[in-house]
């Protein structure tokens, strides 16, 4: 179809039968507007660029970000080049040629380990990242030109990976929103972008739902659990692995349970950042970065409980220095004798919240336990509420150990 493309009849454009429509303008040849069954909008050129032979497209804009009269300037910039013989798609890369998505991850992957704002991301989310762009990335769009990949292409792969896995195919678009978001500035200043700004590909791709867990324990399920978390402690491991573990699985899931910590604060706990006398732990690289947990009585008996030296991690692994890494193999056995279909580990933590809150306990109090604020607001709380934050998690433990023993917790429900 083929019209002057104006803000008219680029507004007139939408797809048919769930399939893309394409305008193209009667005055510059391989201008055009695309609308895509998102409702998406976006202003392209496809031209063959006599320097080398190939044909191209570039990304212009989305509509109504860019108008059709700056789309139709950059077009025939676009155009000037490529009759004066230039590819402008030739930018330098990290490789000396078209930057490609490959470069792009090169310089992405680098952005992340050394910015400072916001700070840089931690190491388990850069191998998060690594694992989506090497799995599902890298052997569809890594070759491609930054310049040549378009909204179709992001949301056919994701496409590809939701018929199989819904919430990774999420993590990948992130990841690829991500990407492209660094390749809108410059890498150096005077430099142009690898990408025209506002025209990052994966926008308007459409996140397959996600449904929260509860994740809260019940009384009742609090009980059972306790028993066989009991019959487990009792057990006398046969094999060298397991004896060095087995305590150490017990110790991590009333830890977790006790203090409302995330699992990686209580696995990879050193004593070094254990305050027994003070009733808490101090640690200076949580997820939101340095962070105060209060503990319980319950807390504290547990980690009085662990025997050897207090020196290095508090929960040991098989391997001589290592901490626990593996106790999933052992909480599914817990929780099947404990009658608790699909629960996690991360639940415990849901719990000891949920009884906080549950039991009449103040919401900003039990967040700042379970560092639900930025670090800054944090910080200022835990100076000024001290004292509230341990009388707090203090009844939270007692409602909880109350719930492990005979399924009733301690503290008064409101409402």
């Amino acid at each position: 179809m083929k019209a002057r493309i104006t803000v008219r009849s680029v507004e007139a454009l939408k797809p048919k039968r769930g399939q893309r429509q394409k305008l193209w303008d009667d005055q510059i040849r391989g201008f055009g507007c695309v609308a895509m069954p998102s409702g998406q909008r976006r202003f392209v050129l496809y031209r063959q660029v006599k320097a080398t032979g190939k044909r191209r497209s570039w990304p212009l804009g989305e509509f109504p970000a860019v108008s059709p009269d700056q789309a139709r300037k950059k077009a025939l910039s676009l155009v000037a080049q490529i009759a004066d013989g230039q590819d402008p798609m030739a930018d330098t890369g990290s490789r000396g040629s078209v930057p490609t998505v490959q470069d792009l991850w090169d310089r992405y992957l680098e952005h992340i380990k050394t910015r400072t704002k916001p700070r840089p991301k931690k190491p388990r989310s850069i191998a998060e990242d690594e694992r989506n762009y090497s799995n599902h990335v890298k052997c569809v769009l890594g070759d491609r030109p930054v310049a040549s990949v378009m909204h179709d292409d992001v949301e056919a792969l994701h496409a590809a990976i939701s018929r199989q896995h819904p919430v990774a195919a999420n993590r990948v678009r992130a990841l690829v929103s991500a990407m492209f978001n660094v390749a809108e500035v410059p890498r150096v200043k005077g430099e142009p972008p690898w990408r025209t700004p506002g025209t990052n590909p994966a926008r308007n791709v459409r996140k397959n739902p996600e449904q929260g867990r509860e994740g809260e324990l019940s009384p009742a399920e609090l009980q059972r659990l306790g028993k066989a978390l009991a019959n487990f402690e009792d057990e006398t491991p046969t094999k060298a692995a397991a004896i060095a573990t087995h305590a150490s699985v017990v110790a991590a899931i009333k830890l977790l349970l006790y203090s409302g910590a995330r699992k990686s604060e209580i696995l990879e706990l050193e004593w070094k950042n254990v305050d027994i006398e003070g009733g808490r732990l101090v640690l200076p690289n949580s997820k939101t970065g340095r962070k105060v947990i209060h503990l319980n009585s319950q807390a504290v008996a547990v980690l009085n409980g662990i025997e050897g030296d207090r020196v290095g991690y508090v929960l040991r692994g098989a391997r001589p220095g290592k901490h626990l890494v593996n106790p999933w193999k052992a909480w599914n056995r817990i929780r099947k004798s404990a009658g608790i279909p699909d629960a996690h580990l991360h639940d415990l933590r849901h719990t000891f919240g949920c009884t906080g809150v549950g039991g009449g306990q103040s919401l900003e109090i039990i967040g700042q336990q379970l560092g639900h604020k930025s670090t800054k607001t944090t910080k200022l709380y835990a100076r000024a509420a001290t004292n509230p934050v341990r009388a707090a998690v203090n009844e939270v433990g007692d409602a909880l150990e109350a719930a492990l023993e005979s399924g009733e917790p301690r503290l008064r429900a409101v409402g």
